[in-house]
């Protein structure tokens, strides 16, 4: 039945006389639209279902029309070129389960859609006049089903059927950590994660975590900007212990290079719940100790720093420590103390990793401790 349905809609293109082409463009640029949304439309669907979490979709290509956030997912609708794509935040662990419903899922979503229009079309559910149109879509429908279910590779782009083709050549086993996943492991053992299964939003603690680097490695505010507002939606849900120690430190060292990004009272909330939370994860006494510098509680933020020098910091935490130190003992008069803790600031600086020393923010900071301590 499906096949026959296919024969026509090719009968029927072939056989309109060339005074019909007005009406059969606009057929065949609606048909390549709707198999489209229908084909990005599963993906996401079945990512979800698969519990994979949506990270982008966006349909055409061209002119932004419009670009909107639900959740953690970002829509954008581009004209006037059909096309369109569905990313993913990364995978931390291993599911080949999963995966192959996601690169499926655009392919089952076209077949379901041509099963649909034929039912309609078998059923005169719709008025004969609407048949030539409907077999059209349905020809679009199996071609997208099938473009994008034998496995191919033109021009760097890859489609459907080769990402499941090399998934089911993959040997890891299910459950196993990603690269993405061990990286993410290392940056939260600091704060307390002592392994087991990570957290629902660890994906999108990841990506908002590589984003923020990425940021400041450019010196790209807006993508700063986005880092730190999902840093703090990821807050509002809740987290367990050891990713809400990670994600208030990350916000709150972005904060402190930029103070412009937070109110004072939500550095101090911040701060402050990051204090309580510090006896798992030492780093977060210096995160407290420097906002309260920034807050102007000079007396309250020296002592913090001071307990927190006696740890053994890397280079970059021993650098803010004391920068903010210096800004502490400037704010209390203490001219002859803050030129001591400038030198051992200029001295960490120095030896900054040379990513590190991309960030315009972390010279900045220094430059403001020197500011604060010239005569």
């Amino acid at each position: 039945m499906f096949g026959s349905w296919v024969d026509n809609a090719i009968d029927w293109l072939a056989d309109n006389p060339d005074s019909r082409l007005i009406a059969i463009v606009p057929a065949i640029y609606a048909g390549l639209w709707i198999t489209t949304l229908v084909h990005e439309f599963g993906h996401a669907v079945c990512g979800r279902l698969a519990g994979m979490h949506i990270r982008q979709v966006w349909v055409g290509r061209g002119f932004t029309l419009g670009r909107w956030r639900m959740g953690e997912t970002t829509f954008e609708l581009r004209i006037p070129v059909p096309g369109g794509h569905v990313a993913v935040y990364p995978d931390l662990t291993f599911k080949k389960s999963q995966r192959a419903l996601f690169y499926a899922g655009g392919i089952l979503a076209n077949l379901a859609f041509a099963v649909a229009l034929v039912l309609l079309d078998e059923t005169k559910t719709l008025p004969d006049a609407f048949a030539p149109a409907l077999e059209i879509m349905i020809l679009f429908q199996a071609l997208g089903a099938v473009g994008n279910g034998v496995p191919m590779q033109k021009a760097g782009r890859t489609n459907d059927g080769m990402h499941l083709w090399r998934l089911w050549k993959l040997s890891y086993s299910n459950g196993s950590l990603t690269k993405a996943g061990t990286l993410y492991s290392g940056f939260l053992a600091p704060y307390g994660w002592h392994g087991g299964p990570f957290a629902h939003a660890a994906p999108r603690i990841y990506h908002l975590y590589m984003l923020n680097i990425d940021a400041n490695q450019r010196g790209d505010a807006e993508l700063l900007r986005q880092s730190i507002e999902a840093a703090q939606r990821e807050l509002k849900r809740g987290l367990p212990e050891p990713e809400e120690r990670f994600v208030l430190d990350i916000l709150i060292t972005n904060v402190l290079l930029s103070p412009e990004f937070a109110r004072p009272d939500e550095l101090d909330q911040w701060s402050s719940r990051a204090l309580e939370l510090a006896a798992d994860a030492p780093t977060l006494q210096g995160s407290r100790g420097a906002a309260l510098v920034a807050l102007g509680r000079f007396d309250e933020g020296k002592a913090l720093l001071a307990d927190f020098l006696k740890n053994e910091l890397s280079v970059a935490y021993a650098f803010l420590t004391l920068a903010f130190l210096t800004l502490a003992e400037t704010g209390l008069g203490d001219a002859e103390a803050a030129r001591v803790s400038l030198k051992l600031t200029r001295d960490h600086f120095s030896h900054l990793p040379p990513e590190i020393l991309l960030e315009a923010r972390w010279r900045a900071l220094l430059e403001r401790a020197e500011a604060a301590v010239a005569p």
